[in-house]
């Protein structure tokens, strides 16, 4: 089964998917992985297909101006500026992304995308090929819980459901980065349909929180437990 792997981030947020990468391979499967240049002798270096992204996620990641703003989301109001001020810059390196992502769905023609929860754009990409797209985050950030905040937002006394209202601000967040260019993609194509509400997405995470949270399929956003 040809199988694309789409991640984005650190070492962290691809080391995994390697992992996984050679698991598939190993179990008889052709996977590639299409992430950062940065990490393509990584990727190589391990026996896998790769396919190019641009690097400018892992630059802002690593430059001064980034290195600042982690810092500043030990605390909610910190977290807020971040977002407030990396919003305009996130949203024209999103476009980037969805472009590199395309082009490797179109070059390898995968039956199954799996996808790290950055990669605005999978399941419409996936829809668009005839793919099933395969949600794999590393920890639970997708599907909202009680038992702790969303990651970069502190967990203050405040109960179960102020958890719960981090991840549904981490997704309006995230929806307003990467929303806009999404829907640019899906007018550049003329045969597209948006499917953000129809296609069932299985979202598999290497937690048991998430395994408990995420039994899929879901349909669309995912459920909320």
């Amino acid at each position: 089964m040809r199988i694309l792997i789409l991640t984005l981030g650190s070492h962290g947020d691809v080391q995994p998917y390697v992992a996984l990468g050679r698991g598939l391979a190993a179990a008889g499967h052709a996977p590639s992985l299409c992430t950062s240049l940065h990490f393509e002798p990584f990727v190589r270096a391990h026996g896998l297909e790769y396919s190019p992204m641009r690097d400018d996620f892992v630059a802002l990641a690593t430059s001064a101006e980034g290195r600042a703003a982690l810092r500043g989301m030990r605390h909610l109001p910190g977290t807020l500026r971040v977002v407030a001020r990396l919003l305009r810059r996130a949203r024209s390196l999103q476009r980037d992304v969805l472009r590199d992502a395309w082009q490797a769905v179109q070059a390898r023609r995968p039956e199954v995308i799996v996808f790290h929860p950055k990669l605005a754009g999978a399941i419409d990409m996936a829809h668009a090929v005839g793919a099933r797209p395969v949600l794999a985050p590393l920890f639970p950030q997708p599907v909202p819980t009680a038992a702790f905040p969303a990651v970069g937002i502190p967990d203050l006394p405040l109960g179960p459901a102020y958890r719960r209202a981090t991840y549904r601000l981490v997704h309006a967040l995230t929806g307003r980065i990467a929303g806009g260019s999404l829907q640019d993609w899906r007018r550049a194509r003329s045969d597209s349909t948006c499917c953000a509400d129809s296609t069932a997405v299985r979202c598999r995470c290497c937690t048991a929180t998430a395994r408990a949270c995420a039994r899929g399929p879901t349909t669309g956003r995912h459920r909320r437990r």
